[in-house]
């Protein structure tokens, strides 16, 4: 009897060991990192070339790695991220310095980005600025009209020869809306 009392015990000492030490192992999933694009100012849409608008060179890009890239003349990163109300905003921290005087000049003094054919925004950029803002995305896409589009500056006084501002591109229903703060 003493036996069968000792095997029992030996087999729920057993089990017992066996069922503590499969506990669930809960992984931790990373949250889905933010990319950005690379943009040149002051071009065409579809080919990059010098216009007066904005392309966009590459995009998709890593955090980390977008923060790292070497930016030239009229070049500059963002995340696109998509509003509740369907727009897509691209903001831009720009150096002045870095601006081309054809730039500078469309900018500070022409106060004007002009589309000068209509734009589909792609459906990667589109994926990419639903999944910045933590939204779903479900195929929305987004055009930009042909068309000129005021850029309206929002800083004290004229803009200092060296000086860090924010360009914000808003696209809503067609449209794009441009705003230089610094």
């Amino acid at each position: 009897m003493k036996r069968f009392q000792l095997l029992s015990f030996a087999l729920v000492a057993m089990m017992a060991a066996t069922f503590t030490s499969c506990v669930k192992e809960e992984t931790d999933v990373p949250a889905k990192q933010r990319t950005g694009i690379w943009i040149g100012l002051g071009k065409r849409y579809t080919t990059c070339q010098d216009a007066s608008f904005i392309c966009i060179r590459q995009d998709n890009i890593d955090r980390r790695e977008l923060l790292q890239l070497p930016l030239e003349t009229d070049e500059a990163v963002s995340e696109p991220v998509a509003l509740d109300n369907g727009a897509i905003v691209l903001e831009m921290d720009v150096d002045t310095e870095r601006l081309s005087p054809r730039t500078h000049r469309q900018l500070f003094s022409q106060k004007v980005m002009v589309v000068d054919e209509d734009i589909l925004l792609s459906e990667s950029l589109m994926r990419q600025a639903y999944e910045n803002a933590g939204q779903p995305y479900n195929g929305q896409m987004t055009e930009i009209v042909k068309g000129a589009y005021e850029v309206v500056l929002t800083g004290n006084g004229n803009v200092p020869p060296r000086a860090r501002i924010i360009i914000t591109i808003t696209i809503k229903d067609g449209k794009v809306t441009i705003t230089v703060r610094w």
